[in-house]
């Protein structure tokens, strides 16, 4: 396939969409990762699957270790999360090909846009999120992949 970049995470998705839906079927299982994680590995992909089969959807995520606070100005908080309910996303996402087209389908129709990923996509749409392993050497580099 040819390059699927957009001006948004979300948008980039779609594009990939858009030109898959030429190849599969709708009960085609699809698996969206991020180019700038070189490092996933096969326990990563098969566990994504077998959630997948599963619950019908998957996305790695790892547990928060580390304390995380909100901030509405940057600058200061008095406001904390509990790191143990906490789970910070990567990917593979994957999905039934006709369940993450839809969503993106009726994103556009309710004017969700920007979303920076699959899974927020769907939380947005109120879809459940299941959890498949990740790993800290699943890493994302800062460097966009050209």
């Amino acid at each position: 396939m040819g390059r699927s970049c957009g001006k948004s995470g979300q948008e980039s998705i779609n594009n990939g969409l858009q030109e898959l839906k030429k190849y599969v079927e709708p009960n085609d299982v699809v698996m969206i990762h991020d180019g700038n994680r070189p490092l996933v590995s096969e326990d990563i992909i098969s566990d994504s699957l077998a959630v997948y089969s599963q619950h019908g959807s998957a996305v790695a995520v790892i547990p928060c270790t580390e304390v995380v606070f909100e901030s509405d100005d940057g600058i200061s908080s008095c406001s904390s999360k509990p790191r143990e309910k906490l789970f910070r996303t990567q990917t593979p996402h994957t999905y039934k090909f006709s369940d993450i087209y839809e969503a993106h389908e009726k994103a556009k129709n309710l004017g969700i846009i920007n979303t920076a990923a699959s899974c927020m996509l769907m939380k947005e749409l109120g879809v459940t999120t299941y959890f498949s392993k990740g790993s800290e050497e699943n890493i994302k580099s800062r460097q966009q992949m050209i």
